[in-house]
Formats: structure tokens, sequence, C-alpha cells
């Protein structure tokens, strides 16, 4: 799966709640990113985060 998104441009976060089956070691595995979360709330910088990666594209569109 990752050396089939290695030519492209994106970004791939897995993320594990830390009570639920521990599977990151198999996106490890497979070549991919991730962490372990136990936070209630979401990551606060994911809006933020994915508000430039869309603005970006756009805006690459009009170049």
């Amino acid at each position: 799966f990752a050396a089939a998104l290695k030519d492209v441009n994106l970004w791939v976060m897995n993320v594990v709640p830390v009570n639920s089956a521990d599977t990151l070691p198999i996106i490890y595995e497979r070549g991919l990113f991730g962490i372990y979360h136990d936070w209630c709330e979401s990551f606060n910088t994911y809006p933020r985060s994915y508000d430039l990666l869309h603005a970006d594209h756009l805006f690459s569109k009009l170049k």
C-alpha cells in the first residue's frame, strides 16, 4: 500500500486509540505512519492543516 502511494503527493496519518486492539505495528510494517491517541477530543490542528492543504490544491489550479 505504501509503495503505491510513494509517487502521490499526499499525507496519510493513522490514529489508533490506546484502548482498542493494537494495530499500529501492522501499520508500521506497511511503511505507513501512525500514532496512539488517548484524548477525548480530536486533534486541534487537523481542521487548519486540512484547510491549508485544500487551499494549496485549489490555488495550484490557478497558477
